[in-house]
């Protein structure tokens, strides 16, 4: 067989082979172009393809309702109320600062501080020997130049000493006794009263008024859900809101000049009466259900 004959049949060869690629290839292109779809008996619509290079398309609907979404929070049955509570007392405690102080500048320091100094300790020392006295503290103690000023200069005119101290009773009628003795002990500022509670009595009103708080909310709670036809099942959460202190009271500031007299002065009548001491608010998330 000759060359020529050959190189034509290689040339054959190959224009067949390019031939067979190119159909191979129109008929993968040919069966991807239309996915084939499958139906579930549930009514699941699957989309699929033959070439798995391309990703899967699917959409989930109900049988003979529209595709939906499905929302996954749980929704629970309670009722949200707040409740405040009040607890109502007397104060048993008595707060009272007292001061001595120079009225006019004491040209030398020494008689100015030994001044106020001997009032103070003669009024404590009279004060501790009364009943009911809790405690005494002392707030201050200062001694200042005092200075006036004449046509733009500065005079110096002396000293002025200040002795303040606290003093707190367990008993009203105590309290005005307090008073009394400190004027008489030559005491001319009584500065504040301040009516309070002691510890142990803010703890129970604090308790009290916190119960108090919860039953209101209980109480509110049961009112909405017997309108509704409903019924209380439990308590999810409680959360307290703000709770506000016994406050003080009757705070006063007066001024006593010393009145040069042998008459004792009278004890100060002190009332207080019954306050709403403490107030408490609350959270209460209740479980409900049908009735």
């Amino acid at each position: 067989m000759s060359a020529k004959l050959y190189v034509g049949l290689a040339i054959l060869l190959v224009l067949i082979v390019s031939l067979s690629t190119y159909l191979i290839t129109i008929s993968i292109v040919g069966n991807t172009s239309t996915p084939r779809t499958s139906t579930s008996p549930s009514g699941t619509t699957i989309a699929s393809s033959q070439d798995t290079g391309r990703p899967l398309a699917a959409t989930f609907t109900t049988s003979g309702s529209k595709a939906s979404s499905v929302n996954t929070d749980i929704v629970e049955n309670v009722i949200e109320v707040y409740g405040s509570g009040v607890a109502y007392a007397t104060p048993d405690r008595v707060s009272i600062v007292l001061c001595s102080q120079t009225e006019e500048p004491i040209k030398d320091p020494r008689e100015a501080y030994a001044n106020v100094i001997t009032v103070a300790a003669k009024a404590i020392d009279a004060i501790k020997e009364l009943e009911g006295v809790e405690k005494i503290v002392t707030l201050e103690v200062k001694l200042y130049p005092y200075y006036r000023w004449v046509s733009g200069s500065r005079i110096f005119e002396g000293y002025h000493a200040i002795y303040r101290f606290s003093v707190e009773v367990s008993d009203l009628d105590v309290a005005g006794e307090v008073i009394a003795k400190a004027v008489d002990s030559g005491i001319n500022v009584i500065e504040s009263l301040r009516l309070t509670f002691s510890r142990e009595a803010q703890e129970k009103l604090y308790e009290e008024a916190l119960k108090n708080a919860v039953e209101d909310a209980k109480s509110k709670a049961e009112a909405i859900a017997s309108n509704l036809n409903l019924k209380i099942v439990g308590v999810k959460t409680v959360k307290l809101q703000e709770y506000i202190p016994p406050r003080e009271v009757y705070p006063i500031r007066f001024k006593v000049e010393a009145v040069a007299t042998p008459t004792p002065a009278p004890a100060t009548p002190i009332e207080a009466g019954e306050i709403a001491a403490a107030k408490v608010y609350v959270l209460v998330v209740f479980q409900i259900e049908q009735a």
